[in-house]
């Protein structure tokens, strides 16, 4: 009979891998960035403004993956 708690200890080796999963290359695409062409103030609103914040916010965001993407295929 052997006695398991005699034995000398059992070593761990822990190994960690960084996995990427990525999104299919089709599912972001770049954002639309629209030029406005107001000739007046009036035709120019501030929602307007917030608007193209918000539109080039998000092509940032986007090309920003986009470019990791890129890299990681690399």
């Amino acid at each position: 009979m052997l006695l398991s708690g005699c034995t000398s200890p059992t070593r761990v080796i822990t190994k960690t891998e960084t996995l990427y999963v990525l999104p299919p290359i089709g599912l972001v695409v770049p954002c639309y960035k629209p030029t406005l062409t107001a000739t007046t103030p009036s035709e120019l609103p501030i929602d307007t403004l917030k608007l193209k914040s918000a539109l080039r916010e998000c092509a940032q965001y986007v090309d920003d993956y986009l470019n990791w993407r890129k890299l990681q295929d690399e």
